[in-house]
């Protein structure tokens, strides 16, 4: 999550780009749901680029023996 406020503060036009795709697809009815995905490419991207910079998965763990 701050991964996500991070990104949004440093490129401040992610935001206006995904609140305008946001408004010209929903036209501020409803919140957005899974299978919108496909409607909205630039939310995706900008997920994939949050994901991409953050590892969310353990990739090691302590070894019982030391």
């Amino acid at each position: 999550m701050s991964t996500f406020f991070y990104m949004m503060a440093k490129h401040p036009e992610w935001v206006k780009r995904a609140q305008t795709e946001i408004d010209n697809i929903l036209h501020q009815e409803r919140l957005p749901v899974l299978d919108d995905r496909a409607d909205l490419p630039i939310i995706d991207c900008i997920m994939k680029e949050i994901f991409r910079c953050v590892c969310v998965l353990v990739l090691s763990y302590p070894d019982p023996d030391s």
